[in-house]
């Protein structure tokens, strides 16, 4: 009996022995996965929760672009007043981006318009007004699209302005071939 005994704890001890195994296994599987998984895509996650000067949110990156295993942003500003310009932009390792500029140009409303929509284009093009000679449109194909907002820049005025000015903004974005197929044609 006492060797009967015996070997029932012995089985115990195997089966205890067995199962931790498993754990211990499963536990390495899981963290191994997990580490890849965000290996590959961190790279969106880890950009700031405001970029460029807070003109943009990572939540909108993050449904722009694809995921990507790494990520930057920046922006800066250039000149003043009639002069002024700032520009963004947010690139991954996959060579995907989003980019944008906003800058004061001396530009009419109906030539920004007219330059926007492009000649013999066949980019589908989409057109919005708003009160105050506010524009905007977008270009479906290429991914792009414009803001014409007119204005008056302090350095300039208004009585001894020769052309009208507008804040233009324009922006852009583009994913690869490769993130394309990897994010199943999402784009």
């Amino acid at each position: 009996m006492a060797d009967g005994d015996g070997r029932i704890r012995e089985r115990r001890a195997a089966t205890r022995a067995s199962a931790k195994g498993f754990a211990a296994g499963l536990a390495l599987v899981c963290l191994l996965g997990g580490g890849t998984w965000l290996y590959f895509v961190k790279g969106l996650y880890l950009l700031p929760e405001d970029m460029c000067d807070g003109t943009l949110e990572r939540g909108t990156v993050v449904r722009v672009l694809p995921q990507a295993r790494a990520a930057d942003a920046g922006s800066r500003v250039q000149g003043a007043g009639p002069d002024l310009a700032f520009y963004c932009h947010v690139n991954t390792s996959e060579g995907s981006y989003l980019d944008g500029r906003a800058q004061v140009l001396p530009v009419s409303r109906e030539k920004w318009l007219k330059s926007s929509r492009g000649s013999g284009s066949a980019d589908t093009v989409a057109h919005v007004s708003a009160d105050g000679g506010i524009e905007a449109v977008a270009k479906l194909e290429s991914r792009s699209a414009g803001v014409y907002v007119p204005c008056e820049p302090p350095g300039v005025p208004s009585y001894n302005a020769s052309a009208d000015y507008g804040v233009v903004t324009e922006l852009a974005s583009a994913t690869t071939a490769r993130s394309r197929a990897r994010n199943c044609g999402r784009s």
